[in-house]
């Protein structure tokens, strides 16, 4: 909220989201000796790799004059690091993840993430959560840390979510895919639209490039997208079409997209393709 002089009232944001275990797989491997560095810098790092939506909510909220931290609750390596600077006690991992919390979610079944997360919301106690992760942390565990929040707000584009979950939970849901606002709205929660982008420092980064690509697409091909990847397989028939991205793990078998699989490209990497294109 704003006065009439045009001051910010200064607010706490936790941004919460989630890594792909490849990308933090061969993050560290290339990262010698960051295993062991404070979260702090763990998570600096990450964020210099541009990968996903990387610090670009966070930094422009702090231009803002707010206060924001970012967690990415499956990083495994920057979560223990947090919970040994905060004296969080692990527990044995011989419980249910659902011993602690009444959830499902699809992140590592070790009990101590979960510790590590609730006790960061409650360290933080953040004026607003914005969970970027909807499909990965079930609404139900994110009820439990309602008394810590103070309003909830999540963002997720198209991938299907659970019908049977209380979406309620959140106060506004956001994204990208006009079809996934109108879902959220008729399960009952306030929903906008909010089109996705780049942050301007991805510019300064990557500079002019020669656009020796003809055709790419940097992405994803699981199981999921079934049309985008037959619309590829029929670009890869017409056009020199090269692809980046994840493929199912059997891999992409006969295919014609394996004749122009390049391998995964993740942050800055990607961005350098695209204008190369």
């Amino acid at each position: 909220s704003s006065d009439l002089c045009g001051t910010v009232e200064r607010m706490r944001f936790l941004v919460l989201n989630t890594d792909y275990p490849q990308f933090l797989t061969q993050f560290y491997a290339e990262s010698p000796g960051l295993a062991q560095a404070s979260f702090e810098r763990q998570m600096a790092a990450g964020m210099e790799t541009m990968f996903g939506v990387a610090d670009f909510y966070s930094e422009g909220l702090r231009k803002l004059g707010h206060w924001a931290v970012d967690v990415h609750a499956n990083n495994g390596l920057a979560q223990q690091a947090w919970g040994r600077e905060h004296g969080v006690t692990f527990t044995s991992c011989e419980a249910s993840p659902r011993e602690l919390f009444p959830w499902v979610c699809r992140m590592e079944r070790d009990k101590w993430q979960y510790e590590v997360l609730a006790a960061q919301i409650k360290h933080y106690r953040p004026d607003v959560v914005l969970n970027q992760a909807m499909d990965m942390i079930d609404p139900a565990a994110l009820r439990e840390f309602k008394p810590w929040i103070g309003r909830l707000v999540g963002q997720h584009a198209s991938p299907p979510l659970k019908e049977e979950a209380d979406w309620n939970t959140y106060d506004l849901a956001v994204s990208s895919f006009l079809p996934r606002v109108q879902w959220f709205r008729e399960q009952g929660l306030r929903a906008e639209l909010n089109r996705l982008a780049f942050d301007r420092r991805v510019n300064g980064r990557v500079g002019p490039r020669h656009r020796d690509i003809p055709v790419c697409f940097v992405g994803t091909f699981l199981d999921m997208h079934t049309s985008r990847t037959a619309l590829l397989e029929r670009l890869a028939e017409e056009v020199p079409l090269k692809v980046w991205g994840m493929t199912p793990k059997g891999g992409l078998g006969d295919s014609p997209l394996s004749r122009c699989y390049m391998g995964p490209a993740w942050g800055l990497q990607m961005y350098e393709i695209l204008a190369r294109a």
